[in-house]
């Protein structure tokens, strides 16, 4: 699980600076990031479902270290499916708070 939640999260911002730039990854690969997403968001609410699937248990990612969901949320067009689980608006490993990134990156809308 730590490793699924670590490796999602440079590919979660890289599809968001992409995705500024006009570029579709959520569609690559039929929608592969979104089900990397969606198993490791399940592996986060519940844990024992990686240890049941892996049959042994395994390493949990620290609490809080899930800011890259935030930003996923607004890639995804779907913020409140993330809202239930608690995430620090920062991210140590992204450089700091995940909205200013999105604020200063994101066009404002017409």
């Amino acid at each position: 699980l730590h490793y699924h939640a670590f490796a999602a999260m440079p590919l979660v911002t890289l599809a968001f600076l992409a995705h500024v730039r006009g570029e579709d990854w959520m569609s690559f690969n039929d929608g592969a990031l979104d089900r990397l997403v969606r198993m490791t968001f399940a592996g986060l609410c519940e844990p024992e479902r990686f240890d049941e699937l892996a049959g042994v248990a395994q390493e949990q990612p620290p609490r809080g270290c899930a800011g890259w969901l935030q930003l996923y949320g607004l890639l995804s067009g779907r913020p409140e499916d993330f809202a239930a689980f608690e995430t620090p608006s920062g991210d140590r490993w992204l450089g700091g708070n995940v909205f200013l990134l999105a604020t200063a990156l994101t066009p404002p809308r017409p």
